[in-house]
């Protein structure tokens, strides 16, 4: 095969692999960015158990050593606070899944939020919770006996929530921009290519084409065809086909194959055009005797009796 030829199929080969990855971007990124969620939602609710108990430790540490009776009850108050999180916690969570009709599987795709899935992941994270805040009880209960040390250690704790509650948004973040750049950075890396096949084209060399890279270089030169950004690379390569399409060979049975889809879409769009320029005729003369009977009442209804034109493409 001619270096020319293998080019061409290197392109359309490169060209299918870049929408196949573009599309696995597009199914997997939610998947993860779902998968973030209840790591959000825990970190969010030890913090604010943990800021809970630095407060309540602050007050108690005040207090004097004699003053037990004020120890218990704050701990006591810490307790109750704990519980207070844990529950506004798993409201929080279920509302964020009521507020979803989709989600996705475990496969990419979407699918059907339903009873028994969401039951799956509230069970999930009310398990993670209860991990958490069981955790917390030894500190919770320290607060009547040392609650200096309690407050050291919550700052700790603090600072490493943080610090991870950062990465996760971080994260989401970049998984976000990741996922909405993807379209637009794989739709100009297929305008390079098909800028490198213009070129290619454009020259006097033979087409050496292989039959098993038949349909690829097919399904690319079409996709081509919708470049709007580098018309003059589109009309280099549609010269080319013209030119190939009455040889015999699988790059001139790829060419004529092309020009005839394309002769095909054109046929469509202008069937279309048709279809609405007549609709809107129809609407204009309905609208006219209206006016003519005295059915309009609104000043403002009055019919435009100019019909639009509708610019149709050139059928190579």
């Amino acid at each position: 095969m001619g270096s020319t030829g293998q080019s061409i199929s290197e392109i359309a080969r490169a060209a299918q692999q870049e929408k196949e990855d573009s599309e696995m971007v597009r199914r997997c990124l939610p998947a993860r960015i779902d998968a973030l969620l209840p790591q959000e939602m825990a970190l969010c609710f030890e913090h604010e158990l943990w800021q809970m108990l630095l407060s309540t430790a602050g007050e108690a540490s005040r207090t004097t050593v004699e003053a037990s009776a004020e120890r218990w009850r704050s701990a006591y108050i810490a307790l109750r606070g704990g519980l207070r999180c844990l529950w506004e916690a798993l409201q929080g969570f279920e509302a964020r899944l009521s507020a979803r009709e989709l989600c996705v599987g475990s496969d990419g795709a979407t699918v059907v939020l339903g009873k028994e899935r969401r039951n799956e992941l509230q069970g999930h994270f009310s398990s993670d919770l209860a991990e958490l805040f069981a955790s917390a009880m030894p500190s919770c209960a320290k607060i009547a006996q040392v609650p200096e040390s309690i407050v050291e250690e919550a700052e700790k704790h603090l600072t490493c929530v943080m610090e991870a509650w950062d990465a996760v948004l971080t994260c989401k973040t970049q998984i976000t921009d990741l996922y909405m750049d993807n379209d637009e950075l794989s739709k100009r890396r297929l305008e390079d290519l098909t800028q490198d096949a213009a070129k290619i084209l454009d020259s006097e060399q033979e087409i050496l084409l292989e039959e098993k890279d038949a349909k690829c270089v097919r399904d690319f030169l079409l996709g081509a065809s919708k470049c709007s950004e580098f018309p003059e690379a589109w009309q280099a390569i549609l010269r080319r086909l013209r030119q190939d399409s009455r040889f015999k060979s699988t790059w001139a049975t790829v060419a004529g194959s092309v020009l005839e889809e394309l002769k095909d879409v054109g046929r469509k769009e202008e069937s279309a055009a048709r279809r609405i320029q007549r609709i809107w005729r129809q609407h204009v003369m309905s609208r006219q005797e209206l006016l003519k009977s005295g059915s309009f009442t609104d000043a403002h209804e009055k019919p435009v009796g100019k019909v639009p034109s509708l610019t149709v493409g050139k059928v190579p």
